[in-house]
């Protein structure tokens, strides 16, 4: 599973990939624990994605695909004024076939430094 770790105070943001079990069962909005990735503080799931594609959305309950009706927000931009369209959305629970999760920063230990643990996205940002 990959893990999109998103610090709001430095806007940055670091992937991390973990098979680690504390984010199963687990559902949108939630605050984990980030010890599974080496942190020491807590973390909000604000998002993320199954194998297939299919965006997580909060209104969806359980971990099923499902064909809802949407007017704007996740999974569906509009184009015109009114439009509405049938997409397929993902569930609001973590399970084995979610392939990414994006987790926000809500609370750190001040003594970690985030570039240094994950270098490579550091690295990447340079360029």
């Amino acid at each position: 599973m990959i893990v999109n770790l998103a610090n709001p105070k430095t806007k940055k943001t670091y992937t991390v990939k973990t098979d680690a079990p504390v984010f199963m069962t687990k559902k949108l909005g939630e605050t984990v624990d980030l010890s599974a990735l080496n942190l020491k503080g807590k973390g909000q799931i604000t998002g993320g994605s199954n194998k297939t594609g299919f965006p997580m959305v909060p209104f969806v309950s359980g971990s099923v695909n499902k064909k809802v009706l949407l007017s704007k927000g996740t999974a569906f931009k509009p184009t015109h004024k009114g439009e509405k369209r049938r997409k397929t959305v993902f569930g609001d629970t973590i399970n084995e076939s979610v392939e990414q999760i994006n987790v926000k920063i809500l609370e750190l230990d001040s003594s970690v430094n985030l570039d240094e643990l994950f270098p490579k996205a550091a690295a990447a940002e340079k360029k």
